[in-house]
């Protein structure tokens, strides 16, 4: 196992070696969420492809995620006010192409997203079943 696994460069990096390595990712386009709050995963993954010739990574998928939690935060509040859009943020519990979004109430940390664990298998990633990691 090996923190660093769930991104591309791991495997470009190791090649061969990677095989069997599990670790794990924030985001991977095939582990689909039922997105109510902006598009769905398909839809991220084919206009990054098409902007930018390369498969999105998890980080590149978390800032556009972050992008539609903010927008929505806007919409509802109304408001640009940090603490109204830090109040609206806190009541907010839906999903993303990315996951679930939802803050802890007393400590305001994202609580709602999960891991996921990968497996690199013949050259590419394996979403393996998770349980409940948090």
């Amino acid at each position: 196992a090996a923190v660093a696994a769930g991104v591309q460069p791991f495997y470009d990096e190791l090649g061969r070696a990677a095989e069997g390595v599990i670790g794990p990712s924030q985001w991977e386009a095939h582990a689909s969420f039922s997105a109510g709050i902006g598009p769905d995963a398909f839809w991220f993954l084919r206009n990054f492809r098409k902007q930018f010739r390369r498969k999105p990574e998890y980080t590149a998928a978390g800032s556009f995620a972050v992008g539609l939690i903010f927008k929505e935060c806007v919409r509802r509040a109304g408001s640009l006010q940090d603490n109204n859009l830090l109040a609206t943020a806190a009541e907010l519990d839906g999903y993303t192409f990315y996951g679930r979004f939802r803050l802890d109430s007393a400590s305001r940390r994202q609580v709602g997203h999960r891991i996921l664990l990968i497996q690199w298998v013949r050259d590419h990633k394996v979403l393996l079943p998770t349980g409940n990691i948090e």
